[in-house]
């Protein structure tokens, strides 16, 4: 049955899916992690309740992003925010923040709101420039991570 990430994970919850976790074919409990290859399963598992498409769009992202591992406290940061779309882009931002300087560039951009509407539908495409100008609140010509959240907030609120 698919979960309803509109409200928080409770602690038994998390610990829950802690457990569906660590329990994957290609758990390495060194490491605390899975390999990408196991999101289908995992989503399965914790009632991700999306299309397979959408499932197979969250793995390929987890893959290109993360060297092909989904670390356990990654993961988790991801599940905690889930129901929060502005906390949960903070997450992925950080996850695509190849150069980690906290902006979101064009490219991440792309990656970043192509995961973003497989978690909900409400948020509208637009140009990266488009983008720029609706979330830039301090006008320094960049969008920070918190900024970036911000915008995905108010723009999906119900």
């Amino acid at each position: 049955m698919p979960r309803d990430f509109t409200k928080p994970y409770t602690d038994a919850e998390l610990e829950e899916v802690k457990k569906k976790f660590r329990e994957l074919p290609t758990y390495d409990k060194g490491t605390d992690s899975v390999k990408s290859s196991d999101f289908v399963l995992l989503a399965k598992a914790i009632g991700f309740g999306k299309t397979d498409e959408e499932i197979k769009l969250a793995q390929d992202f987890w893959a290109k992003h993360s060297g092909g591992i989904i670390k356990w406290d990654n993961f988790m940061d991801m599940a905690k925010a889930a129901h929060d779309m502005g906390e949960a882009s903070q997450v992925m931002a950080r996850i695509v923040d190849k150069d980690g300087d906290g902006f979101i560039s064009s490219d991440e951009f792309d990656e970043l709101f192509k995961c973003m509407k497989i978690h909900d539908e409400r948020l509208r495409e637009l140009s990266f420039s488009d983008f720029v100008t609706e979330a830039d609140i301090n006008q320094d010509g960049k969008v920070s991570i918190d900024e970036c959240a911000d915008w995905i907030r108010l723009n999906t609120k119900n």
